[in-house]
């Protein structure tokens, strides 16, 4: 409910985009006598989207990111006006009071990026240490800088259920152009490992200064089946105009497109469950019709000593297009503390078509295509076998890798938002060997570490501990 105030504030914020110095200019106007002698201004900066542990984070699923990894909204960063204000003296009915405070912003605050794209500016004036009386919100101007600046959030992967190639990627995006000049079309460009993806959008109505919308992609194709993948999201154009700031924050968004393709009438699952069991079921249907054509588990809970076990049956595929979907209750995949389960689908000589890992949160689904050649020509190799340690780690990990062959790999680091941190190339030669990975630029938490080559790749976890 809105309270009596006897005084109202506004606030307009600059940033200088190349000296990243910041400038509030605060105004207070009295609309009836104070009821203190002298008031309080206080300016604070916050910042979004602040990547770490939240505990029970999963209860507020739009900024869980899974592991107790959570995105932190209107972090507080820095007090220009110090822990209590600046004192000012109050005023009667009809005073008017101005105040500018100026401050150079640096690159970090306590070794957290202080990213001059996701700031916001509170303001607010307070009768002493406990009462506030109003507050505003600093819309912030980047002089020097873009023409347009716009925010990429909360990338994922969408369910394209086809026996094709094709996936779809849906992330929120934001308006932050203060001048609210028009926005008519604005072409993203979706780059993955092998192909960039032109897309353009036109929102609905007026897209205006701090409104954001969920974009969904259209449908394309990744070349590699089976094989992780990132695609990078970029703003290409807007307006038809070729957008050229070098600034501008892309979002990494993980996929993958779990297709194999079957050289026969059956098919071979072979499963290897977690401790868990009973939380553990599978489905196959036809894709078309929606009719079920076999189904597994719950499964027995065995001893963690005896996970993972195995289960393997034929399952039929005769023609046409089936989902395989497999089912965790406990929202925890099958490769957790309680076993490192995975699954994979054999041809009927025991040839691999399609492996996986196990890790996933309450499902995953796998298309499977009768096709008489079986994956033919497929680059859906499957999981290199990897491991890391120590791990958790503090400066240093050290990846162990097994290669069929003498190859180049790629070896990347993720936040589970989903954000690239680091990427090194390294060549792999036939056998095992170990791999140095620094981790000096990582803050404590939970990361992805993805090994990818041309015969596979794999996705590891890593917590890194300081």
């Amino acid at each position: 409910h809105a309270l009596p105030a006897y005084l109202n504030v506004a606030a307009r914020a600059d940033i200088d985009w190349p000296s990243r110095e910041l400038s509030v200019q605060v105004q207070v106007y009295y609309t009836a006598q104070a009821s203190v002698d002298e008031n309080h201004i206080h300016i604070a900066v916050l910042q979004d989207d602040i990547i770490g542990y939240q505990k029970n984070g999963y209860q507020n699923p739009e900024q869980y990111l899974g592991d107790d990894q959570y995105a932190h909204q209107h972090i507080l960063r820095d007090l220009l006006t110090g822990q209590w204000g600046e004192a000012v003296p109050a005023g009667d009915s009809g005073t008017f009071l101005s105040k500018t405070c100026t401050e150079t912003l640096p690159d970090a605050i306590r070794n957290v990026d202080l990213d001059l794209l996701d700031l916001q500016i509170v303001v607010f004036v307070s009768e002493d240490r406990n009462e506030v009386i109003n507050a505003c919100y600093a819309p912030i101007h980047y002089n020097n800088g873009p023409d347009y600046i716009f925010g990429l959030a909360q990338g994922t992967q969408q369910d394209v259920y086809s026996c094709d190639d094709n996936i779809e990627v849906s992330f929120l995006f934001e308006n932050r152009n203060i001048d609210d000049p028009d926005i008519e079309s604005v072409e993203f460009l979706l780059t993955s490992r092998d192909q960039a993806h032109p897309f353009t959008w036109q929102p609905d109505s007026a897209f205006r200064y701090g409104d954001e919308v969920r974009v969904v992609s259209d449908e394309f194709p990744l070349q590699r089946s089976g094989q992780a993948d990132e695609v990078e999201v970029s703003v290409s154009k807007v307006n038809g105009e070729p957008y050229d700031f070098e600034g501008q924050k892309t979002l990494s968004i993980p996929v993958i497109k779990y297709l194999a393709r079957v050289p026969s009438d059956s098919v071979v699952l072979d499963l290897w469950q977690d401790g868990f069991g009973t939380e553990t079921t599978w489905t196959l249907a036809d894709n078309g019709t929606g009719r079920l054509v076999a189904e597994g588990g719950p499964y027995e809970d065995i001893a963690l000593s005896l996970a993972p076990m195995q289960h393997t049956c034929a399952l039929p595929v005769a023609g046409g297009c089936y989902r395989f979907t497999l089912r965790d209750s406990r929202g925890d995949g099958i490769n957790n503390i309680f076993g490192e389960g995975h699954f994979s689908f054999l041809d009927t000589e025991g040839n691999t078509l399609l492996e996986h890992d196990g890790v996933f949160t309450d499902s995953v689904v796998v298309m499977l295509r009768r096709s008489g050649v079986g994956n033919e020509a497929r680059t859906a190799a499957g999981l290199l076998k990897a491991s890391l340690y120590p791990n958790p780690a503090t400066d240093y990990c050290y990846l162990t890798v097994e290669s069929p062959e003498g190859q180049q790999a790629g070896i990347e680091i993720f936040s589970l938002s989903g954000q690239k941190l680091f990427r090194m190339g390294h060549p792999l030669q036939s056998g095992i060997q170990t791999i140095e990975i620094p981790l000096k630029g990582l803050r404590s938490g939970l990361y992805l570490v993805r090994l990818g080559t041309d015969s596979g790749t794999s996705t590891l976890r890593l917590v890194v501990n300081r």
